[in-house]
């Protein structure tokens, strides 16, 4: 099959704007791909960085809170009251007088701070009995009685905060909350605070403690399909219930053991803050942002790692919708410069056609074929110069046929 030179030219110009779609295209999507990869792993870090800052401000409140209450005039009056034989020398109040107003301090605070779930008054004497206790039982805040209250001398929260100084607060890990050293249920991750309390003298008396319910970071954690771990890596929020708190049940569940690429970054000495990176887990692909979180002023080494974690599919949708819309854009061109290519190789053949045309003609005898002489450019000229050598030939011919004409007169 033959092609004309309007053909040829159609196809030539098609496969040019096709290469020149085609490459442009690629480069525009590999360049636009790198920046959108860049852009969700900054919005990543974003979100990290959001719940990082609200994860902090609770326990910054934790601590301001149990520092305050340290401070509230119960706390001092009871020591007093106790030292003297049950009546406080400096106003008379009585000690019940100043553990009932105790109590209405902390009722308020737990009223106004719906997930702090205890607040206790603990001495130094017997063996760490609890002085005053409030806690949340169901939608009611109740007040221990006195035959109820409990020594908590062997608690490690007790014990690491009799070492401390005045204004110090010691921060405890976040595990699930116990009674009577048996795990609660339904189950509880609390985060204690608690701070030293010492009399005029200088000698100390007891500790003030506040257990926050760490429920609800969790579920705003998991909500967001975000992993939060100890600094050994176990998980404390987790998509998968069973997952969280394994250590307190006997049965550890760690990040590391599902993202092996973290290893590294739990190491004592490890450098690395925050990083993301990809990484598979049971022949899938993820995109992970990690994050350390510096929460407890006394002790600077101890962190929470945060974790945000997107299946490689659902981070490059935007990638694959981007993709989709390129491809779309590059047949439209296509498409559209096919179409332009084909109407001006019409418009461009046409005059030459006729030209053509005019030549067949010619060879007849044929010389008032229309040509496209007005036409601009070098068809126009091709054109007008067919039309002088027609016409010149036209002169030589006529001149021709009249000279054989009166020859063959004279012959008769």
């Amino acid at each position: 099959m033959k092609f004309g030179i309007g053909k040829k030219f159609a196809l030539l110009a098609c496969a040019c704007i096709l290469v020149t779609a085609a490459t442009v295209g690629t480069m525009f999507f590999f360049k636009t791909r790198a920046i959108l990869i860049d852009h969700k792993l900054d919005s990543l870090k974003t979100e990290i960085s959001i719940q990082s800052s609200f994860i902090n401000s609770e326990i910054q409140a934790l601590i301001k809170d149990v520092l305050v209450l340290a401070g509230t005039p119960p706390i001092q009056g009871l020591i007093r009251a106790r030292k003297a034989g049950g009546v406080d020398p400096l106003d008379g109040s009585t000690e019940t007088q100043w553990k009932d107003r105790l109590a209405s301090i902390f009722s308020e605070l737990l009223r106004f701070k719906t997930h702090y779930l205890q607040v206790r008054y603990i001495g130094l004497t017997e063996n760490g009995r609890e002085i005053v206790r409030l806690q949340w039982k169901g939608n009611r805040i109740l007040r221990l009685a006195e035959e109820n209250l409990q020594s908590k001398a062997d608690e490690e929260y007790f014990q690491k905060t009799t070492l401390l100084k005045a204004g110090q607060v010691y921060l405890s890990p976040v595990n699930l909350s116990r009674e009577k050293g048996r795990v609660e249920e339904p189950h509880t991750p609390v985060i204690r605070a608690s701070t030293p309390v010492y009399d005029s003298d200088g000698k100390f008396f007891g500790i003030l403690i506040v257990n926050m319910d760490f429920s609800r970071t969790i579920a705003r954690l998991t909500k967001k399909n975000q992993y939060l771990s100890n600094r050994y890596g176990d998980y404390l929020a987790h998509p998968d219930p069973d997952l969280r708190f394994g250590f307190d049940l006997k049965k550890r569940y760690r990040i590391q053991e599902d993202f092996p690429e973290l290893t590294e970054y739990f190491a004592p000495d490890s450098p690395i803050l925050s990083i993301p990176f990809f990484a598979k887990n049971e022949a899938k692909g993820y995109a992970v942002y990690f994050s350390k979180i510096y929460f407890d002023p006394l002790i600077r080494e101890r962190y929470f790692v945060l974790t945000k974690v997107l299946e490689y599919e659902e981070f490059l949708a935007d990638i694959r919708n981007m993709r989709d819309e390129i491809i779309l854009l590059v047949l439209a061109l296509i498409l559209g410069g096919t179409v332009i290519a084909v109407l001006m190789a019409r418009a461009l053949i046409r005059p030459l056609h006729q030209i053509t045309r005019a030549a067949e003609e010619l060879a007849k005898d044929r010389f008032d074929t229309p040509l496209p002489e007005t036409a601009g450019g070098e068809i126009g000229v091709l054109a007008r110069s067919f039309r002088s050598m027609t016409e010149k030939l036209f002169e030589k011919n006529r001149a021709l046929k009249e000279a054989q004409d009166t020859l063959e007169k004279r012959v008769e």
